[in-house]
């Protein structure tokens, strides 16, 4: 019995033990229905939404883990790196002509940094992560089972795992807090992320170890001496969860201490865990006095410094000096978690930044090759050295993000403040956005300061201005950096941070349309103005640029937002080039393709090469943490490819290849791009009806009680159902609620509308076969086709067509579907004629296979949603508003589980 079976046939056990051989009945009924269920009760609604929805989790765990285990055969079974992964690479390098030496350097310069964080799309609890987790860990010890009694226990616990799934409540009944999901983020750096590391880099020793005998793998051999590791790319994490409070009130100053603190207190107790566990492995005895001299001064400090502590590790581990070194490394750290955290440790021993941890490790394995014991040097006490450095002390840098409006608000009531005149309480209180008082502003970024004092400058490393729409909003933000500094301005009123402003990148984030194509004057304008060419230079001329990609989706369409970030992209390394500046880009990519999404590693290879150069800083937003992290294998494969891929655009001849891709298709892309914008902008903004539509053919209006994430569906305003454009209609709706509410309604329309402009142009031979030989040669555009396949593929015309009759009643609906109806269909003739054969996943038949077996769960749950959307709009009656409510946002959370993709 493979998984899927195991696990199906366990629930339904679990289901007619739990709730009787009927409901189990009416579950089967349910999937093969063409039809939602009818004639059941409240509760009987409620348990069989739950039942699909734990189904299709099951059934993304099983994928998850049959994707592993085919990875980890094909590994095995062929000597061959697999095509795409950095060994590959390497060798394709190899042969094209590339020396071994510049190989290495190329990969020595690679600096791959995802930055985690929290959107509305991830509904999953953490003890459903954890729940989850327990599963998969009790399917592979029935694989690994010695004897049926083994696989039997196996089994047993898996049906204890499947009642206790069924009782757990799938999504929460109170708000989400930011401190919720920076503790659920955490659970894939406690689990996967941090032993992810030292793997990932033995890998890409292994493969620049092949290029020649004399750097063999790290003790491949039997045998043979083991060697140093090479210089290999970096690989650093990044947060915004519990930093981003752009029109999110719920993230305050004190939250984003918090946030770091938790931070702190995972990457500090995984550090000390590894070095207790150490001193129980490398145990080689030493006759005293005949220490590697280093190594006896530090065991000196050790009992001069740490005092009772030292002292039992001498008493446990007289003539074992690497183990006292390794347990003092525990002590210090446990005391570093102490006073960073609670600030009542004992300072004495107290590491003061992870550099002298890294110092001491280094030390260590220097000792152990003097002493024979290299293995141990370049083994395990390696993967510690790593993890130190890719961690340090905070697992992940933390970022702040805030809108330039608010920057701007607060600057000008402060501004009103007369020179050496005390700064009125009243004014201190002001909102500048709903529960954002100037104060609020102005502690954000003390608590930045204080974040950095307590836990080091790699803490919080950037702070974002979102909606950036000029170099006037950087010198804003300087502005405010200098009132924090003002001690006119008391702790107490800053969330009792004292006066002071951070060291950080500030990063612009364009967004929009005009932001985009002005994004070389804003690099000239930056380079014009003293004070940033001041602020650039204290930042060793470094420029960060953020790229969003929700925004311009919303307001352009697919095709007109992607060709806009692909040429803003490449003039702003052409405007930075210029002048001498260090670029480095921000891609701000979310899981839904409206939203930048898609396979990391295609994505590189479409970019501009001289993007990046100062490595690539990249978003995992939503249900893509969960899916790309909760398998240590396919988190693995997952950073391997992308790592690889920044590895091929440091080929000397990718610029060339760039660039004559680009005279050559650009043409006609930047022509369909502006025709495709227009025929979006017809639809959203020149359609009166069509905001109308939205809310009443799609959950838009119900998704801001979700309790799905922290953040508000709208900035500053609550959307309902009757909202009007006036009263914050589509204008303040944000981008992903956007991209979601039609992922939701299966129409997916952000991910394609306006794509129908390739069929015109098919018809053409000319633009046929310069189209189809983009789509071969051109990696930005291959990507742009197939990434808009996989939505539409994704779709569903049923489903869709019952929610668009939930707007049947307002005038207009019925010839703005057929709009949105024919649009489709023309999209999906011009992607199956450019990706050939009869469907749209022809070149990925395992996507396909995913999406055949989870298209009864998701339409049963799609359908049960359109009837329970029309239920709840038609009732004014406040208990059973409240009830079937509910019951949507269970259907919510199942779909998004469903399709994987939706935000």
């Amino acid at each position: 019995m493979d998984d899927f079976a195991l696990l199906d046939s366990l629930l339904r056990e679990t289901l007619i033990e739990q709730e009787g051989a009927a409901f189990a009945a009416r579950f089967d009924a349910a999937l093969s229905a063409g039809v939602a269920p009818t004639a059941l009760d409240r509760a009987d609604e409620m348990r069989l939404i739950r039942a699909i929805t734990l189904r299709l989790r099951l059934a993304s765990l099983v994928e998850d883990r049959e994707r592993s285990k085919r990875l980890a055969a094909e590994a095995q079974r062929s000597s061959v790196p697999a095509a795409g992964s950095f060994g590959a690479v390497v060798l394709e390098l190899q042969g094209e002509g590339m020396s071994d030496a510049a190989i290495r350097a190329a990969a020595s310069a690679i600096n791959y940094r995802p930055v985690l964080t929290a959107h509305p799309t991830e509904a999953r609890r953490r003890t459903l992560i954890a729940a989850l987790g327990r599963v998969r860990t009790l399917l592979d010890r029935r694989d690994l089972a010695a004897s049926d009694d083994a696989r039997r226990d196996a089994a047993r616990r898996l049906q204890e795992e499947a009642a206790n799934l069924w009782r757990m409540g799938g999504v929460r009944t109170r708000p989400v807090t930011a401190l919720d999901e920076v503790r659920s983020a955490m659970v894939h750096f406690d689990e996967t992320i941090f032993r992810l590391v030292p793997r990932l880099l033995r890998r890409f020793d292994d493969a620049l170890a092949s290029l020649n005998v004399e750097s063999r793998p790290i003790g491949d051999r039997f045998g043979e001496p083991p060697r140093p590791p090479h210089s290999l790319p970096t690989l650093r994490w990044g947060s915004w969860i519990g930093g981003d409070r752009d029109g999110n009130p719920n993230v305050t100053a004190q939250v984003t201490r918090e946030a770091a603190a938790i931070h702190a207190d995972h990457a500090l107790r995984a550090l000390e865990a590894v070095a207790l566990r150490l001193m129980l492995t490398i145990a080689a005895t030493v006759e005293q006095g005949e220490e590697e001299h280093r190594l006896s001064t530090r065991l000196s400090a050790d009992v001069a410094e740490l005092g009772e502590a030292a002292a039992i590790l001498v008493r446990r581990f007289p003539n074992e000096p690497y183990r006292r070194r390794l347990g003092a490394m525990a002590e210090r750290i446990t005391r570093t978690r102490r006073v960073r955290l609670g600030g009542t440790g004992e300072k004495a021993g107290a590491y003061d930044a992870p550099g002298a941890l890294f110092a001491e490790v280094q030390e260590l394995r220097e000792a152990l090759v003097a002493d024979g014991l290299a293995r141990a040097a370049h083994g395990s006490l390696l993967d510690f050295a790593w993890q130190i450095e890719a961690f340090g002390f905070t697992f992940a840098h933390l970022e702040v993000r805030q809108s330039r409006a608010v920057h701007a608000a607060a600057l000008n009531l402060l501004q009103n403040v007369t020179s050496g005149a005390a700064v009125p309480v009243e004014l201190l209180a002001t909102e500048v956005a709903p529960a954002v008082s100037v104060a609020e502003v102005l502690a954000t970024i003390r608590v930045a300061a204080e974040i950095q004092r307590t836990h080091g400058r790699a803490a919080l490393g950037s702070y974002i201005i979102s909606g950036c729409t000029g170099a006037a909003d950087l010198r804003d933000l300087l502005e405010l950096f200098a009132w924090a500094r003002d001690a006119r301005i008391p702790a107490e009123l800053t969330e009792g941070a004292a006066p002071g402003s951070p060291e950080v990148d500030l990063v612009p984030l364009l967004e929009s349309a005009a932001a985009l194509a002005g994004a070389a004057d804003f690099v000239d304008a930056v380079v014009a103005d003293p004070v940033l060419r001041a602020h650039l230079a204290a930042r060793e001329q470094r420029l960060e640029v953020m790229l969003g990609y929700s925004d311009t989706n919303k307001e352009a369409g697919y095709l007109a937002s992607h060709w806009s970030l692909h040429t803003a992209e490449s003039a702003l390394v052409d405007r930075a080039a210029a002048h001498g500046i260090v670029l480095r880009l921000f891609h701000g990519r979310g899981g839904a393709i409206g939203r930048g999404g898609g396979p990391t590693h295609r994505a590189i290879l479409g970019q501009h090469p001289g993007g990046l150069a100062d490595g690539f800083k990249v978003t995992e937003q939503g249900e893509v943490i969960a899916s790309r992290y909760a398998d240590p294998v396919i988190a693995e494969d997952e950073i391997d490819h992308a790592v690889a891929a920044l590895l091929a655009m440091r080929d000397p001849a990718a610029l060339a290849r760039f660039t004559a891709r680009e005279a050559r298709f650009a043409p006609i892309v930047a022509m369909l791009a502006a025709r495709s914008e227009a025929l979006y902008r017809a639809l959203v903004l020149g359609t009166p009806e069509f905001a109308d539509f939205f809310r009443a053919a799609t959950p838009i209006a119900e998704l801001g009680g979700l309790n799905l994430g922290s953040r508000p569906v709208a900035r500053g305003v609550k959307v309902t159902a009757s909202a009007s454009a006036t009263d914050g209609g589509l204008s303040t709706l944000r981008a992903i609620p956007w991209v979601f509410a039609w992922s939701q309604a299966r129409i997916n329309l952000p991910g394609w509308y306006g794509l129908g402009v390739l069929a015109e142009a098919l018809t053409d031979a000319a633009r046929a076969d310069e189209l189809r030989a983009a789509y071969r040669e051109w990696p930005f555009f291959t990507a742009l086709v197939d990434n808009a396949a996989m939505i539409l593929a994704k779709s569903s015309r049923e489903i869709a067509d019952s929610f668009a009759a939930l707007a049947a009643h307002l005038p207009g609906s019925a010839s703005l579907w057929r709009n949105i109806v024919d649009e489709r269909e023309r999209v999906r003739d011009a992607l199956l004629s450019l990706v050939g054969g009869d469907s749209l996943l022809a070149g990925d038949p395992q996507l396909q296979r995913s999406i055949e077996r989870r298209s009864p769960e998701v339409d049963a749950l799609s359908r049960l949603q359109v009837r329970l959307l029309a239920e709840l709009r038609a009732t004014t009656d406040i208990a059973e508003r409240a009830e079937i409510a509910y019951l949507v946002r269970l259907t919510v959370s199942g779909v998004a589980a469903g399709l994987r993709n939706t935000g």
